[in-house]
């Protein structure tokens, strides 16, 4: 019998971790690629069953990896989006973002490792009560398009530009 009500428990407990993770999914908010080598990426807002944002996630078809945050990590110093070696490249920050209706990111990107230099651009991910979107002036987007910075002899030290489409 108590093995019964303890297989009974546990099942229960599996059901209930299955149905809390079965009702999230990904929203694709933007393809992300570079002039420089094969980054393929897809940043995803992973949402809840009430279309809450719960994280952020970018997939890069490339190598198969996944990268993964939560919503809180946003504030606490940026999602990193691309590291090499010990230079923060690319880093996606926000101060005000809500998890039911969006708010405003900061693209932060390493223009010179070799100097230190960055530079960032503003954006708004904004949640209309059916879509979530990523907008950069006023513009939905659907792509990032990196455009990386070479130097003489050092080859590439960071990020140039980054073209929205």
């Amino acid at each position: 019998m108590k093995t019964m009500i303890r297989g009974a428990v546990m099942a229960g407990i599996l059901w209930g971790a299955m149905a809390g993770t079965a009702f999230a999914k990904d929203i694709l908010l933007a393809s992300v690629t570079n002039n420089h080598d094969a980054l393929n990426g897809r940043l995803y807002l992973v949402v809840d069953e009430e279309d809450k944002a719960t994280g952020l996630k970018l997939h890069d078809l490339a190598d198969g990896k996944t990268q993964e945050w939560q919503v809180s990590a946003l504030a606490k110093g940026g999602a990193v989006i691309k590291q090499e070696g010990r230079h923060e490249v690319i880093v996606l920050k926000s101060n005000d973002f809500e998890i039911d209706r969006g708010g405003h990111f900061k693209l932060d990107m390493l223009y010179n490792g070799a100097t230190g230099k960055r530079h960032s651009v503003d954006l708004k991910v904004d949640f209309d009560g059916t879509n979530w979107k990523i907008f950069s002036n006023g513009e939905a987007v659907k792509r990032f398009h990196f455009i990386v910075k070479k130097v003489a002899f050092l080859g590439v030290v960071g990020i140039k530009s980054v073209q929205f489409k």
